[in-house]
């Protein structure tokens, strides 16, 4: 079998094998209100989570609301801890889309000026 088959062989293998686990991954957004989000609320949500890790102090709510569609929400960071350069803040957010709402927890941690989630 010629090297670029074998390579082609893999790929397809490799897309068979992780295709599944992918979906089942993702599946959970089915149930959330970001399911439902149109790329306005996602922008809106997005500028909330950044003013919410950039500028707003701890246990202050950022609010964001589409008057567009019936998406809304808020972020609140806390936590905030900066060890050897490196700024972690906790933020919790809240999201609502279609009577369907969702709540979570991340901890963001800035790493090389962009701010990426660790847990």
């Amino acid at each position: 079998m010629t090297s670029w088959k074998k390579l082609f062989l893999s790929i397809a293998l490799g897309f068979l094998y992780t295709s599944p686990l992918y979906a089942y991954n993702t599946s959970f957004l089915s149930y959330s209100a970001i399911y439902y989000f149109n790329s306005q609320d996602t922008q809106l949500m997005k500028a909330a989570i950044q003013q919410g890790l950039n500028s707003t102090k701890d246990g202050v709510k950022v609010s964001w609301r589409n008057p567009h569609s019936t998406a809304f929400g808020y972020v609140i960071p806390s936590n905030t801890s900066n060890k050897n350069g490196v700024t972690c803040r906790d933020l919790k957010l809240f999201n609502s889309a279609r009577k369907v709402t969702g709540e979570s927890q991340f901890r963001y941690c800035k790493l090389n000026g962009v701010w990426k989630v660790v847990s």
